[in-house]
């Protein structure tokens, strides 16, 4: 991997519909070297796929995650079981951890009762390996590309606590969301081609979708441990208090930082990418030092994701 294909990813995390053309000008080679590269990052399976970054708040749901943990059992068995998981359209992501979890699942949901019947499915396809488990609703998302030198990112802001009425969308644009969640990279024309309308309508729309920030962005699913990271996700335990806001703001200036969840109760769910576990002490000492309303912290280290899709799907 050169400077090139470092500059691609990063281009390419912060906006995955960018065409090659301009990539092209961006880093100064030409289209055909920039395809030929962007296919090899996939066939070295330093990347994995794309994603579609949704205001899913706005399309009237809400989010929750679900951690899991398992009295012995056959590892075969489990990845049956979790690949049964992987069927359910609510469920978006699902990661083994290691740590004081075995398995993470975010789920998005329209009501309190849908919610029920999704983890009611779940139990059961889990039911006899099942030791303990936990649900935090979140409230509120930081989501931040990534960049090597860890300075130019860009955030993807999904509030709850901002979105009160739901954004009422077209037939039309449920289409496009659907087939730009298949493969954000899809273009105009060959959307326009499956849904039998004109491109620049499905242009149109895309816009309208990015302007009333139902669609924030469009992002890469990257293979970070092939470039010598380790992922972690933190969840700190806090008081309210006005540190909060502080605490917030140095995270989102954290280059390690890729994610910010809070809950409901206002604790925060941090991933964060580090190289050698004395760097994850570093930065978990770091942050209980400098804010007393951190009581108590869990560190969970992703060992595979399972699943990065959308409820669109």
């Amino acid at each position: 991997m050169d400077k090139f294909d470092k500059k691609i990813i990063e281009l390419l995390d912060k906006n995955s519909r960018l065409s090659l053309s301009n990539i092209s000008k961006a880093i100064r080679l030409s289209k055909q070297s920039v395809a030929r590269r962007i296919g090899n990052l996939y066939k070295t399976n330093q990347l994995f796929s794309y994603y579609l970054v949704v205001d899913y708040f706005k399309l009237g749901l809400s989010n929750a995650v679900f951690f899991l943990s398992f009295n012995k059992t056959n590892k075969e068995l489990l990845h049956q079981k979790i690949r049964e998981i992987e069927k359910l359209s609510s469920v978006i992501w699902i990661a083994d951890f290691f740590g004081n979890y075995d398995l993470g699942l975010s789920i998005f949901y329209k009501s309190p009762y849908e919610l029920n019947k999704i983890v009611s499915e779940i139990q059961e396809i889990l039911s006899d390996v099942i030791k303990e488990a936990s649900i935090i609703n979140m409230v509120e998302h930081n989501i931040f590309s990534f960049d090597f030198n860890k300075k130019e990112r860009a955030n993807f802001y999904i509030s709850q606590n901002k979105n009160l009425k739901e954004t009422k969308i077209s037939p039309l644009q449920t289409k496009i969301l659907h087939e730009l969640s298949k493969n954000p990279r899809n273009p105009a024309i060959e959307i326009a081609k499956k849904l039998a309308t004109s491109s620049t309508g499905v242009r149109y729309n895309i816009k309208r979708l990015e302007k009333n920030k139902v669609i924030l962005g469009y992002k890469l699913l990257i293979n970070f441990s092939k470039f010598g990271f380790h992922w972690a996700l933190i969840f700190f335990s806090c008081n309210h208090s006005p540190e909060l806001n502080s605490l917030t703001a140095k995270l989102k200036n954290d280059g390690r930082v890729i994610l910010i969840s809070r809950s409901v109760t206002n604790d925060l769910l941090v991933d964060i990418l580090y190289n050698e576990v004395a760097e994850l002490k570093e930065f978990v000492d770091e942050y209980k030092t400098a804010f007393q309303n951190i009581y108590d912290f869990k560190i969970l280290n992703v060992i595979q994701v399972h699943k990065l899709g959308s409820y669109l799907n």
